[in-house]
């Protein structure tokens, strides 16, 4: 589309440097009306959804339990690692 509006405007005398100053002036367009109803879509969305709550982080018993159900899952997976001397990373 950009494309015909430029072939449009170049049917008078347009030398090339005006040419592209046009094309690039119409790309920019198009960007600023994409970013703006992207704007007004997510604007809608919070209208209709409200606001999203925090997520709040975890606490001991809940990292105790996640790290209970890991070991149910893999037994002795630590004391392996541990055994072959590699470093056992805890998820945060």
């Amino acid at each position: 589309m950009v494309q015909s509006l430029v072939n449009a405007y170049s049917m008078e005398n347009a030398n090339l440097r005006q040419k592209h100053i046009f094309e690039q002036t119409l790309h920019a367009l198009v960007r600023l009306a994409k970013s703006e109803q992207m704007m007004e879509i997510k604007a809608n969305v919070r209208k209709l959804t409200g606001t999203v709550p925090v997520a709040k982080t975890r606490s001991a018993a809940s990292k105790a339990g996640l790290a209970a159900l890991a070991q149910m899952a893999l037994p002795g997976l630590d004391e392996k690692m541990n055994a072959q001397g590699v470093a056992v990373r805890r998820r945060r």
